[in-house]
């Protein structure tokens, strides 16, 4: 029946999509977002269909971000593919899927990360050296922004890295919690914790050193 034949009749009309919710069509396969954060500090996305398999999704990952993985050292063996899950604290935490679980873990419209070995390169933070001007007063002087690895386990590793990119005189650490009005200082022996936490919640969150 052409189209035109239906005027005058109660034609069906399909109900507008709801905007929380992506529907699966009859007999489709659905999609998922790939995403990585590469060695340069760049997030990058792929849409794909949902993969059937663990195996499936690791071989569209390494299809897409082949260049990435390949830059990085590793290979498709490396990978490890984790699903976002908010934790009881409101954090988003990124947990390793099961590998036979994944038809039943990972749903259509999922964000996928692919992490792995150096695949890991953890979160971008914003350190500042902080020193005192002509007038005593404190100043920021230089700014610095690298990667937090996820291999950094020891308070020792972060320092060398301060060290090396902002040589700093001494070695505390503050969070701005306004900025250019007041600092917190972070206690040592929670360096590590406090700031993946900070950054999780607030990307742009600045850590101050003295």
């Amino acid at each position: 029946m052409a189209i035109h034949e239906l005027e005058g009749r109660d034609a069906p009309r399909s109900e507008p999509a709801d905007s929380d919710t992506t529907n699966v069509p009859p007999g489709g396969r659905g999609k998922i977002l790939l995403s990585m954060l590469g060695t340069d500090g760049i997030m990058r996305h792929f849409v794909v269909v949902l993969p059937a398999t663990y195996l499936e999704a690791k071989a569209m990952a390494f299809d897409c971000f082949h260049v990435q993985i390949a830059s990085a050292g590793s290979t498709a063996d490396d990978i490890v593919l984790k699903l976002g899950v908010k934790s009881s604290s409101g954090v988003i935490v990124w947990a390793s899927i099961r590998p036979e679980q994944w038809a039943d873990v990972v749903s259509n419209g999922d964000e996928i990360r692919v992490g792995g070995g150096n695949l890991d390169p953890g979160l971008m933070v914003t350190f500042g050296r902080m020193g005192y001007n002509y007038r005593e007063k404190p100043e920021v002087f230089e700014y610095t922004t690298f990667l937090l690895p996820d291999s950094y386990t020891k308070e020792s590793q972060l320092e060398a890295k301060l060290q090396q990119s902002l040589n700093p005189c001494r070695f505390n650490l503050h969070r701005v919690v306004e900025k250019g009005v007041s600092t917190a200082s972070i206690p040592r022996g929670q360096w590590l914790t406090i700031i993946r936490r900070l950054i999780e919640k607030d990307p742009y969150c600045e850590i101050l050193v003295n």
